[in-house]
């Protein structure tokens, strides 16, 4: 096979990453991790990544890399927060692009301090768009902060297809 040939056969997946606290017990780790699966499973043109703070055993085993966030640093591929700390990150770091929030849980209701500024440099911040977890949470961020770019049911794979994107990604 010549170099041409085999270069029109290489599959580049679209690699996107999911930046998470910890994957220890809890509804959040069990929903993406059991959708991510899925997805692997099912569309082969993704490969997620999960990047994690604290290292914790979860649930069920990952089909897929799970690395510490240091490794944010160098990565350019579409990425995802899911709570104020990881948006907070995510914000901090040169790369990746595009950068998402996706609001599992409204925080700053449960908050000991508000510290509105703050708060909205996260949720109104043009360099990261919001993700609702249901329509009732993106009603709620329209309202309070910006509407977010889409509803994804408790981290539905084939959803989050729409975000990614199908085809061929970067090559990594």
């Amino acid at each position: 096979m010549s170099n041409t040939e085999q270069s029109k056969t290489t599959f580049n997946p679209k690699s996107f990453g999911v930046v998470v606290s910890s994957l220890g017990v809890s509804q959040l780790s069990y929903a993406l991790i059991h959708n991510l699966n899925l997805m692997v499973q099912h569309n082969q043109n993704f490969a997620p990544i999960i990047f994690f703070k604290n290292y914790a055993k979860p649930l069920q085993i990952p089909h897929f890399p799970i690395m510490q966030v240091k490794e944010l640093w160098t990565y350019n591929f579409p990425t995802i927060a899911v709570d104020l700390e990881t948006a907070r990150l995510l914000l901090d770091l040169p790369v990746p692009n595009p950068k998402y929030f996706y609001v599992w849980e409204l925080e700053w209701l449960y908050l000991d301090h508000i510290d509105y500024d703050e708060l909205k440099e996260i949720y109104v911040n043009d360099d990261i768009k919001l993700i609702g977890r249901n329509k009732y949470y993106s009603q709620i961020l329209e309202q309070a902060w910006k509407k977010p770019v889409i509803d994804l049911e408790e981290w539905n794979w084939q959803q989050l297809t729409k975000i990614i994107g199908e085809g061929n990604g970067k090559k990594r």
